[in-house]
């Protein structure tokens, strides 16, 4: 077994939390000054409103190749492809839903799929920051009623009910019921 090494930077953005991934392709960029780097978007079901959910979550297809039955998410009618991803979506994943447990979608993309891998030197954690935060001002442009998670009572709240916090949280506005 081989131990790879990542890097990775998190953030919350507007209610929505983003992770910023740095690694190495064996045998393919492995070169410690060509990176491959990542973003997701972390969107919890209790963020989307009602309305939108089947928008958001979409099905799994299935195709064949290689003699094989391959089954992944389609996301290519997903509204999420409305907004800025660099290169597009190259990742979509759901966890949850079994249970009870609410849903939450992964989904991000990568600077490999514009043939753009040698100038990933070029890039580093910030300017990949910029990247996703524009995501999520595009997200929030498209969704204007996202619910954000306030940490005082743990409810998912419309932010015209909510206050910022230093830390990038919000809290239940005071002034409300």
């Amino acid at each position: 077994m081989t131990l790879r090494h990542k890097d990775v930077w998190t953030e919350r953005y507007r209610g929505i939390s983003i992770e910023i991934v740095r690694w190495t392709l064996e045998g393919y960029l492995d070169v410690p000054d060509k990176p491959a780097w990542n973003y997701y978007l972390y969107l919890r079901e209790q963020q989307i409103p009602i309305d939108l959910l089947p928008a958001v979550f979409c099905g799994i297809t299935e195709h064949t190749w290689g003699g094989k039955v391959h089954r992944f998410w389609d996301y290519t009618n997903s509204i999420l492809n409305r907004v800025f991803w660099h290169g597009g979506i190259t990742l979509y994943e759901v966890d949850g839903g079994i249970e009870g447990v609410p849903r939450v979608i992964r989904v991000g993309c990568d600077y490999m799929h514009l043939h753009d891998e040698e100038l990933a030197h070029c890039y580093n954690e910030e300017r990949i920051a910029n990247d996703a935060r524009r995501t999520v001002d595009e997200l929030w442009d498209l969704i204007p009623n996202l619910k954000v998670w306030c940490s005082d009572d743990g409810e998912y709240r419309e932010l015209k009910d909510t206050e910022p916090r230093k830390d990038g949280y919000v809290a239940k506005n005071e002034a409300l019921p």
